[in-house]
């Protein structure tokens, strides 16, 4: 049996500055953002070679990306992969914290040494999987532009941080978010940033205000977090509904989650240390 760990992300920050018009794409939206895998959140994924495809996993998903992954595969490749495959799902549905594209593109990768299959073949299946399963790829935190296809290395001066991240476990659509989300006709440009700080201080999230809309609670968790001791900055993570904190120190971010949970122990929650 291979067991595989498919970790979670959160987006530090993501602008929108715009939206396609033409071609394949039209309708998507175009960001700048940089999105930080977390290691200590992540689903458990095991293999065990089969005469059939079996997919196994722990809630109820329709459509989820690992039958899409396979589904590609064939399509593309001619490759009839058979696995028993059994998914434990521990990040949260539609919360804003990639699991689907995460899960995808670590199986996407495991076949990929296994079958010696192009990273051109696979980066092209990531895309029709989900555009988030280019950045699980790479493996590592990156600012990302485009479509959330164009991945550059983040080069800022970075001191230790540690996470809180939230969920009151209500799903978020992300499809649901964009399209309700307003454009105006301004020309928008990615920003500038030297420091972790300043990068978390002088950037938000576009999508938050729709996403409140949806769920209004978002905003209630971002006020309980950021009003937590040492907390620099508090803010929601891709199209929501997870929300997070940002700390200095180990001891204060476990005090935080102590008190978070006081507050209603029904949501869920998750610390780590902040890798960029």
């Amino acid at each position: 049996m291979i067991c595989l760990k498919s970790y979670a992300k959160l987006n530090l920050y993501l602008h929108v500055l715009g939206k396609v018009s033409i071609g394949k794409y039209n309708g998507y939206h175009l960001i700048d953002s940089v999105m930080v895998l977390i290691k200590d959140v992540y689903d458990e994924i095991s293999l065990v070679e089969s005469d059939k495809l079996t997919i196994n996993i722990n809630i109820p998903i329709l459509n989820s990306t690992i039958d899409r992954v396979f589904f590609y595969l064939e399509k593309i490749t001619g490759l009839n992969i058979k696995y028993n495959i059994s998914l434990k799902k521990n990040i949260p549905i539609g919360s804003g914290l990639g699991g689907g594209s995460s899960n995808a593109a670590t199986l996407l990768l495991y076949f990929q040494k296994k079958y010696s299959i192009s990273l051109e073949v696979i980066n092209d299946i990531a895309l029709k999987v989900g555009i988030d399963t280019v950045f699980f790829l790479k493996q590592q935190s990156s600012r990302v532009f485009g479509l959330g296809d164009i991945l550059t290395p983040i080069n800022i001066s970075k001191k230790k941080k540690f996470i809180l991240v939230v969920n009151d476990g209500i799903h978020i659509s992300s499809k649901g978010v964009y399209s309700k989300l307003y454009l105006d006709n301004t020309i928008k440009y990615a920003i500038k940033y030297n420091s972790l700080d300043d990068l978390l201080l002088s950037t938000t999230n576009d999508l938050y205000e729709t996403a409140r809309k949806i769920n209004p609670n978002i905003e209630n968790i971002i006020n309980v977090i950021n009003s937590q001791k040492n907390c620099i900055c508090s803010k929601m993570s891709g199209s929501g509904g997870s929300c997070f904190g940002i700390f200095h120190c180990y001891e204060d971010v476990k005090i935080a989650l102590n008190n978070i949970k006081n507050i209603n122990k029904n949501w869920w929650y998750a610390i780590s240390e902040l890798e960029i």
